[in-house]
């Protein structure tokens, strides 16, 4: 009966341990998944929001972003507003990350926007060293003048 009873408890142990052993893997797993998502979906929303919306600019300084004119046709004035604005000053970058609420919905920890047409890049704005995790979105407009434009959208 004393065997019987520790082979038993040896096999609860044994079984108990794989279980915990299967959650372990599969929550780390599943949070992974879920972050992946949730930055990819960060910046599809981004770059709907700068090819979509009208952006509004105050002496040189962004209250709401956005290159729209009327979709797919890009401002070019803003265009080279957004372009002086990323090399300005550093803190420029957070204030950008507010700006696009990626703080407040995502908590990303910094993003790269790539603005180009085929001979060469217009706008390069990013904050930080990117990570392995990245959301990519990327989007096609044209400029004022009927040049085919790229718009990248990194989130990371």
């Amino acid at each position: 009966m004393v065997f019987e009873f520790i082979v038993a408890t040896l096999v609860f142990i044994m079984i108990v341990f794989a279980v915990v052993a299967m959650l372990n893997s599969t929550v780390s797993s599943f949070t992974s998944n879920y972050y992946r998502n949730r930055i990819n979906e960060e910046a599809m929303r981004v770059s709907e929001l700068l090819t979509h919306s009208r952006g509004i600019w105050e002496s040189g300084a962004p209250i709401l972003l956005g290159l729209a004119v009327e979709w797919p046709v890009l401002n070019d004035t803003e265009i080279k507003y957004l372009s002086a604005y990323c090399t300005g000053s550093p803190g420029n970058q957070g204030v950008m990350m507010d700006q696009l609420g990626l703080r407040s919905r995502g908590g990303a920890q910094g993003f790269r926007i790539r603005l180009s047409n085929a001979s060469q890049v217009i706008i390069d704005c990013y904050t930080g060293i990117s990570y392995l995790e990245q959301g990519y979105a990327e989007r096609f407009a044209y400029s004022a003048d009927s040049r085919l434009l790229k718009l990248g959208v990194y989130v990371w």
